[in-house]
């Protein structure tokens, strides 16, 4: 199972995995408890590598961390997307 879906499959199933009550086939059992294990640190790693695997496969380039950060910053990171700050938005020119 690989780490993003561990880690989530953690999140929603560890009541359930924890308890050695339910009854629960024990390599689905480990399966999911390896979630458990997975630092969020590793786990936002996997979604970003995620993301750029999927882009590569589009055909585009992976956005670096700074056009990231420059995009989420405001008007200088909006004016260039006419959709998103157009002559009707509070950035657009």
């Amino acid at each position: 199972m690989g780490r993003i879906l561990s880690t989530e499959a953690y999140a929603l199933l560890s009541d359930v995995v924890d308890n050695d009550e339910q009854p629960i086939d024990d390599a689905v059992r480990s399966r999911v408890r390896a979630g458990a294990a997975i630092s969020s640190r590793d786990y936002l790693q996997a979604l970003a590598e995620r993301e750029r695997l999927k882009l590569e496969f589009d055909g585009q380039k992976a956005p670096s961390a700074f056009s990231f950060i420059e995009l989420q910053s405001g008007p200088c990171g909006l004016a260039g997307f006419a959709g998103l700050a157009g002559s009707g938005s509070r950035w657009g020119s």
